[in-house]
């Protein structure tokens, strides 16, 4: 919808951009892609083209299964954690 809305209101895109815009640190963190998913919840949430595109119901239930997936995701033991945490604290 992101880029039917784009055509429709004919915004320039502006010039393309060769290199990784998500990781390109010139580039401000408030116009870069998120870097995980509690941002894209949030970037979601802040678009109002989002809520007025899905239906109420169907908006409510895809931020209530993200929110879900990222409680979820916060609550496991990454392999990185255990690495690095149970190496230097025994």
């Amino acid at each position: 919808m992101a880029a039917l809305d784009g055509l429709t209101r004919e915004i320039d895109p502006g010039p393309p951009n060769p290199t990784n815009a998500a990781a390109d640190i010139r580039v401000p963190r408030e116009e870069r892609i998120p870097l995980h998913l509690l941002e894209a919840i949030e970037a979601f949430e802040a678009d109002p083209l989002m809520k007025e595109t899905l239906p109420p119901g169907l908006y409510d239930a895809f931020l209530e299964l993200r929110r879900d997936e990222w409680s979820r995701y916060c609550a496991q033991v990454s392999a990185w954690e255990l690495e690095f945490y149970l190496d230097r604290y025994p």
